[in-house]
């Protein structure tokens, strides 16, 4: 099943240089596969993953976009604000897993305060260079943080 979640952002300008990237999603050197219990399964048309850049430096910082995810093999893209791919620069990324909006299970790191979050569970955030050449084999390891 691929999945394409909508982006979030103002749109990024149309006549920035981006970069094509790529990678794997992946839970101890295998692709993440999200384990849910029977009695708490995902809202039909939830993919129960999402990856998530957050611009932190350039022109239009945390402008956020969210990668096209292969959840049975774990191979992503990030198409960017305008599906060209992304500006190069720094970027916080993000995994969330869980059903979009709903509370953290038992024993889960709940946010500090507030709603829940949008996108799920964050279990993973990292910050990363992505070059002008871009990024063809970027591996995020959720256990690897």
């Amino acid at each position: 099943m691929v999945v394409f979640v909508g982006l979030a952002g103002c749109g990024g300008d149309v006549s920035e240089k981006t970069a094509d990237v790529k990678g794997k999603l992946l839970k101890g050197g295998q692709p993440y596969k999200l384990q849910r219990p029977s009695d708490r399964p995902l809202p039909p048309g939830d993919p129960g993953m999402r990856l998530r850049f957050v611009r932190v430096e350039g022109p239009n910082p945390s402008e956020a976009s969210f990668a096209k995810l292969d959840v049975n093999t774990g191979e992503f893209t990030a198409p960017g604000p305008n599906g060209k791919g992304l500006p190069p620069g720094k970027y916080q990324v993000s995994v969330y897993a869980g059903a979009m909006g709903e509370t953290p299970p038992p024993g889960a790191k709940a946010a500090a305060s507030g709603p829940p979050n949008p996108w799920g569970t964050e279990v993973y955030k990292k910050e990363i260079d992505i070059p002008a050449s871009g990024l063809s084999d970027l591996v995020i390891d959720v256990d690897k943080k």
